[in-house]
Order: structure tokens, then sequence, then C-alpha cells
């Protein structure tokens, strides 16, 4: 009668390429660190994503500033973020009317943002939006040139609908 490998585990091999019993220490501290590097990874992908859909929603308040205009009032920057969730509106309903579209991930994904977005600006808290109010941040809006690294120098304040 032959032997089975039921219960066993197989060699694990390390860096410089010995083998390693799957059960010892060196072994858990080489699979700690691949679940390690898979954590930071799936962060940083978070990350970028959130950075990515900032950065395009600067861009749309970058071209709507007016030209010679130093900073705006707080009303006028209420103003500006419902003409943004109009535009967002928009987006969506075009998405929505293209057949193929309809049911995908990216057309749920944005109306699910479209909704926290309309949520966020009729709640107390307020959408995020650029602090347009503040003459420093219109002038780092107008020189911003769409790189991600530079979108957290740009402040933002949260605007509600009253």
């Amino acid at each position: 009668m032959g032997r089975t490998n039921v219960g066993r585990s197989k060699p694990a091999a390390s860096a410089n390429g010995k083998v390693v019993h799957p059960n010892s220490r060196r072994a858990k501290k080489m699979s700690r660190g691949a679940l390690r590097k898979d954590k930071l990874f799936d962060q940083a992908k978070v990350t970028n994503i959130a950075q990515y859909n900032e950065a395009v929603k600067l861009r749309w308040f970058q071209e709507q500033l007016e030209e010679g205009k130093k900073c705006y009032e707080h009303h006028e920057v209420v103003a500006m973020v419902e003409r943004y969730l109009q535009f967002k509106q928009s987006e969506v309903e075009q998405l929505k009317a293209s057949k193929v579209a309809a049911t995908s991930h990216r057309a749920i994904t944005m109306e699910t943002h479209f909704e926290t977005a309309v949520a966020q600006f009729t709640s107390q808290h307020g959408l995020q939006a650029p602090d347009l109010t503040q003459k420093r941040v219109v002038e780092r809006l107008r020189g911003w040139d769409g790189e991600l690294k530079f979108v957290r120098a740009i402040e933002s304040a949260n605007f509600r609908k009253k």
C-alpha cells in the first residue's frame, strides 16, 4: 500500500533558495511579510483612487474659476457646488442612458458617489470643496497643473445648502 500526502504541507523556498519547513518560524515570518506587502499595496490603491477622485473634482472647480477674480463669497462657492452637483447628475444620467454601461460597476459607483455627495451637501456637515473664499487657495488652484501630489496643498472646506 502506498503512502498518501494527506495532512502534509510542501516545504517553502526562502529568498536565498534554501528549503524552509512550512511550520518553521522563518516560513511564518516570510508569510507575514508577504501579507503585509499585499495589505500596503491595497491601502495605497484605495488612497490613489480617493486622490484621483479629489483631483477630478478640483479640475472641475479650476475650470469654473473666473479670470481676474481674487476670491469668492461664501454664497458664490455654494452656488458653484450646486452647479458641480448638477454636472455630476447629468454625467450619471448620460451613463444610465447608454444601455451597455447602465449596469456596469462604473455606473453604479458614480451613482453612489453622486447620492453621497448630495446627502453631504444637504446635511449639517456639508460637502467638501476647495475653499475659494481664501485668496491663496484660489491662486493655488489656478496654478495647479493637475498633479496628484499637489492635491493636498489646495485647502478645502465644507459647504452646505442652507
